[in-house]
């Protein structure tokens, strides 16, 4: 319990921190799912151990707090997955002729990593390159669909951890969806995003790299969950090969 306290009250200073128009008791409440004697001891820890807080102007009656103290640079660790996504979404602006927006992102990825502490920068840079090789971004119009909460980042996961991954899968113009088992390779974004993976190899292959891999809508796939089961991946697959080579057009079924 203490533990976890503790861990609200840093969460706590660094919405504080990051609040512009500063946070009331209410908004601690409702974060925290605390009740209003709750909310205003984490106040009083988070002043007591951060320094200040001060008040903010506001429309309303309530009190808005906001931490002024840069006391908390330490504990920020930005995620490679949150750096990656912030790099596709300056390409996708970029191909779509956005060049001054894409070129505003990526300052901001500047500016965040120089606020990195110098091992997260470095544990951040391994994980980058790792995530660069696994997911692409093919220029063109970019995709409007609705995947399932939690997707990419499982397939993610799944693919840097060479495990199998099965969902559920509704083909083209199918009734219901069917559960495939896959080994999976990579995830290319464009018009669509897909999973470009390889069925699940049984003894009916001569080998495990038989099978060509092929793309799978991530917006027709469902119930995904990372299998117990590790691969070896193919050590001549290469994704931009793949997305250059037609992939979208010529291995989709």
């Amino acid at each position: 319990m203490r533990q976890e306290l503790a861990g609200n009250i840093v969460k706590l200073a660094m919405a504080l921190q990051g609040a512009c128009h500063g946070l009331t008791l209410d908004d601690i409440q409702q974060r925290f799912g605390v009740k209003r004697k709750t909310a205003e001891r984490m106040r009083n820890i988070v002043e007591s151990v951060f320094g200040p807080l001060e008040l903010v102007d506001s429309s309303d009656r309530r009190k808005h707090w906001r931490l002024r103290s840069n006391s908390l640079s330490a504990f920020v660790m930005v995620r490679a997955e949150e750096i990656h996504e912030v790099e596709l979404a300056a390409a996708a602006l970029e191909a779509c002729g956005h060049g001054e927006r894409a070129s505003n992102l990526r300052k901001l990825i500047h500016s965040t990593r120089a606020a990195m502490r110098l091992e997260h920068s470095l544990q951040a840079d391994a994980k980058l390159e790792s995530l660069r090789k696994i997911e692409i971004l093919i220029p063109g119009e970019q995709s409007s669909q609705r995947l399932e909460r939690g997707l990419i980042g499982l397939l993610r996961d799944s693919i840097s951890n060479n495990r199998t991954v099965e969902f559920n899968y509704r083909e083209a113009g199918a009734d219901k969806a069917t559960r495939r088992e896959v080994w999976p390779c990579g995830l290319l974004h464009g018009t669509e995003s897909f999973l470009v993976a390889r069925e699940h190899w049984d003894d009916s292959c001569g080998h495990p790299y038989e099978k060509t891999p092929r793309l799978w809508r991530l917006a027709d796939i469902s119930e995904a969950r990372t299998t117990g089961y590790r691969f070896l991946p193919d050590p001549t697959f290469n994704l931009e090969e793949f997305a250059k080579d037609g992939g979208a057009e010529f291995h989709s079924e």
